[in-house]
């Protein structure tokens, strides 16, 4: 629990040392919320498919 207060502190000194500055995320960051989306979104597509094939019918 002390490193994750400690990285917590380092951020928070971070974003006091540069105001303005947007604070970028990891490419773990990015994986981690990409693949769900794309699990989802890979479930949701045939779903729409057949429903718009229904719809022709």
């Amino acid at each position: 629990m002390t490193i994750r207060k400690n990285l917590l502190a380092l951020s928070a000194a971070a974003a006091l040392a540069l105001p303005g500055a947007a604070h970028a995320q990891s490419s773990f960051q990015d994986y981690a919320i990409a693949n769900p989306i794309a699990a989802l979104m890979g479930l949701l597509l045939p779903a729409v498919q057949k429903v718009r094939e229904a719809a022709n019918r």
